[in-house]
């Protein structure tokens, strides 16, 4: 990458480019020289301009001058460096292991470099002496295999790549099985084979647990959902004030430093498991210090040095302890307010968090970066999907306490501080939401190995949390304007977010991705919405196939 350029014509042939627009990033290859006369050969031939023909990795094409395509060039190869450093600090130190003839050796990752075609190698160096070169494959399995050896209760949480798309903790895939069902079948009769109701939960037992025979045999019941926030709001617990809610003892600091340090290495599960004891066994909370340092390791990754890098390994972990936090003391005060750990939750937490999984797509040709950044961008949508849940629906927040005044201190003013307010806070998440789902639509369908494991349940986690998120926004908004799930003000703002920006998506397409926006709605209070929403989009009948009517 270093060496000097040869000049022009059949030399750059096969030389990876990087095109940034305002459609994307995208990432491709020199595949032709076209001569002047228009004829696309290995040579160019006579006078004149020489142009060279760019192949995507969307499929599509484009001629480009020469000085455009060393630009291009030049911008791949600072991409390329620009992960090499963060990968480093994430794999550099981890012990691998490796079975070869029946016999195990045991080493650790050295040295992170770009090999000539400006792909990311390690150098691993084993107990008896050994070197090797691998890629990004053969590391992960190293990796899953020590986690194994060691006794490691779930290894893939932290090394090993999924086989596929399942349901570990914290994540529902209930939405896209529908979606890849639908997709697939294309016909009403199969949901019958599938299990039936479809419902979030996979039984047919209304919320009081009762089970009516009649729905049963119904091949599609519709969902027991409320039809408005008044519905919902009879079945929540009334508002406690932030002020009132009553204070856990908390970990000793000593304790606490000890656990932090243990969670912040490059092994971090000694860390979290004692400190998941301490929450969930003994009933104290982490101390307003520990909580600070552990919302900042979810938001901007670990530190070392003074210097931030990718690990979503304790990123997930630190998650974990929040949400075991949420469901332990669900009418605490250590998820809201001072709670939090002095960390003002501000609306660019926010847009930071939204955009996370888009900032990682432009890392594709780093499958392993893509994977760091995804996993990283998961855990922090996951936790602001439960902090803002906690903070609002949760608690049981009416109407009347819908307001900025009501939540001043709390995750959810950030929402009410957006440029524009509330409203506009609306349009940016949907906004994100739909992005999103543009990007990683094929990622999280394709079951050809063709894609990580690992990026297709990351991505389909940003999704379902970005959903979560979506449904919450849309609550408070009707909550604060004094409207109903099913208004149509609130199912046109909506609307109109999302066709203008899937508006370059052939019809096709565009309605896949309206459809794939409208599942991923599963909050229970959101099911006007859906409906609304879907025929305005003209999907009623679409959503009629996948149980939802």
């Amino acid at each position: 990458k270093g060496a000097a350029e040869p000049e022009g014509g059949a030399a750059l042939l096969g030389r990876d480019v990087l095109r940034t627009c305002p459609r994307g990033t995208f990432f491709g290859k020199v595949t032709a020289v076209r001569s002047p006369a228009g004829d696309a050969s290995s040579e160019p031939e006579g006078g004149g301009e020489v142009r060279y023909v760019l192949t995507y990795h969307d499929g599509d094409q484009e001629d480009a001058l020469e000085e455009d395509v060393r630009e291009m060039m030049d911008a791949h190869a600072a991409e390329m460096r620009s992960g090499l450093e963060s990968t480093k600090a994430s794999y550099v130190g981890r012990p691998v292991a490796e079975v070869s003839a029946g016999k195990k050796s045991f080493g650790k990752v050295t040295d992170v470099h770009l090999d000539d075609n400006g792909s990311i190698g390690f150098k691993i160096v084993f107990n008896d002496g050994e070197k090797r070169d691998v890629d990004e494959k053969t590391l992960h399995e190293f990796l899953a295999l020590h986690a194994r050896e060691m006794g490691d209760p779930d290894p893939k949480k932290c090394t090993a790549l999924p086989e596929k798309i399942g349901s570990p903790d914290g994540y529902d895939s209930s939405a896209h099985a529908r979606l890849i069902h639908f997709r697939r079948q294309q016909h009403a009769s199969d949901d019958d084979d599938d299990g039936g109701t479809h419902d979030n939960d996979g039984d047919t037992n209304d919320d009081d647990g009762s089970t009516d025979s009649s729905e049963a045999e119904d091949p599609a019941p519709a969902r027991d959902s409320p039809r408005t926030i008044r519905d919902f709001l009879a079945r929540a617990p009334p508002l406690v004030p932030v002020e009132d809610r009553p204070l856990q003892e908390e970990i000793p600091s000593i304790h606490a430093n000890s656990m932090w340090t243990a969670l912040n290495t490059a092994e971090p599960e000694n860390g979290f498991h004692a400190l998941l004891d301490a929450i969930a066994v003994r009933g104290l909370v982490p101390s307003a210090n520990l909580k600070k340092r552990l919302l900042r390791l979810i938001l901007e990754g670990p530190e070392q040095e003074g210097i931030r890098f990718l690990e979503p390994n304790r990123s997930e972990l630190a998650g974990r302890l929040f949400r075991v936090l949420s469901t332990r003391f669900p009418a605490s005060r250590h998820l809201n307010g001072a709670g939090v750990g002095g960390v003002e939750i501000v609306w660019d937490h926010v847009v930071g968090c939204l955009q996370g999984p888009l900032e990682a797509h432009r890392s594709m040709a780093q499958p392993m970066r893509m994977a760091l950044k995804l996993g990283q961008a998961a855990a922090a949508l996951e936790v602001f999907s439960a902090l803002f849940g906690d903070d609002v629906v949760g608690n049981g927040a009416t109407a009347g306490d819908c307001r900025k005044s009501a939540f001043r201190g709390r995750p959810a003013q950030a929402l009410f501080e957006a440029p524009g307010g509330l409203r506009e806070a609306l349009k940016w998440i949907y906004r994100y939401y739909a992005q999103n789902w543009a990007t990683y639509a094929d990622v999280v369908e394709q079951d050809d190995g063709s894609v990580l494991p690992k990026i297709s349940h990351d991505a389909m986690r940003c999704l379902e949390a970005m959903g979560n998120l979506a449904c919450l926004v849309a609550w408070l908004f009707c909550a604060t304007q004094g409207m109903e799930m099913d208004s149509t003000d609130l199912a046109l703002v909506v609307k109109e977010t999302l066709s203008t920006e899937l508006m370059s998506f052939s019809k096709e397409k565009r309605k896949e991705l309206e459809f794939s926006c409208l599942l991923s709605l599963r909050a229970e209070y959101a099911s006007p919405l859906q409906l609304t929403l879907g025929g305005m989009l003209g999907l009623s009948s679409d959503l009629r196939m996948v149980g939802i009517f």
